[in-house]
């Protein structure tokens, strides 16, 4: 399924699920939901994509996996943090949306921290002698 596809399928949704809300808000939130996975799909199916040329590349590249392991489910976190503050908003609950965001950017920072007390340890090592 190319993008022209996927991007063609959720303008549909959203009209439909635009004029579904008008008559209940309750079978418009479930059809923007089940648009929403189905876009999902389409990402994780390219995010796949995405980790098999970065295998392919480490395998030329001496690079260490775990930095780039690290970076891939920062991405994946992102992602569906994003994915779920957005279905939040559009069912109204914006507290929940927010809550959603905070917890995603803590565990990103709590994911990262090993990184940079690696780097912190480097720069010391190198500072010291």
């Amino acid at each position: 399924m190319n993008l022209m596809a996927v991007s063609l399928a959720a303008v549909i949704v959203v009209l439909i699920a635009v004029k579904i809300k008008e008559l209940d808000s309750g079978y418009g939130i479930v059809l923007s939901i089940a648009g929403c996975v189905m876009l999902m799909y389409f990402v994780v199916s390219r995010f796949r994509l995405i980790a098999s040329y970065i295998d392919r590349l480490t395998a030329y590249v001496s690079v260490n996996i775990s930095y780039i392991d690290v970076i891939l489910k920062m991405i994946g976190i992102a992602y569906i943090c994003r994915f779920s503050s957005d279905i939040c908003k559009d069912a109204g609950c914006n507290a929940m949306a927010s809550q959603v965001e905070m917890a995603g950017k803590i565990t990103l920072i709590l994911l990262s921290m090993p990184i940079l007390m690696g780097v912190i340890d480097l720069v010391v090592t190198i500072v010291e002698g």
